[in-house]
């Protein structure tokens, strides 16, 4: 039997949290989603999700605050941030914390995508 990945989704807008969501549900997926990067810190369970994905401009706490968060809790968890912009900042990954997670996906991307760039991502 065939267990589903399961995936957080964390952008704070709500649209996409809601698309992203449902495409990636339609698809096989096992989806926990999060409007507000708190929240899903605060239902964060170590060892129980596959990926995730989360958005770097958030209000309250940015993609790379929560992240850095998640990995005082679960160092292995895979992570792939969104993005709006073509290119996330150089400063920022450069930076050690970031050096081992070379996942980032520029939003908007089509769901049929984003699957695709998923299963790449789980498969490593």
């Amino acid at each position: 039997m065939i267990t589903a990945k399961k995936i957080l989704v964390v952008d704070d807008e709500e649209d996409i949290t809601f698309l992203i969501h449902e495409g990636l549900k339609r698809n096989g997926f096992d989806i926990y989603s999060f409007a507000d990067p708190k929240l899903a810190l605060s239902n964060f369970r170590v060892n129980f999700y596959d990926l995730l994905l989360i958005d770097i401009k958030m209000p309250v706490m940015d993609g790379f605050e929560f992240y850095q968060n998640i990995r005082k809790q679960d160092k292995t968890v895979k992570v792939c941030f969104l993005s709006a912009l073509e290119k996330p900042d150089e400063e920022l990954l450069t930076r050690n914390e970031f050096k081992s997670e070379p996942y980032f996906i520029q939003k908007p991307i089509r769901i049929v995508d984003l699957v695709k760039k998923i299963n790449e991502i789980l498969s490593c």
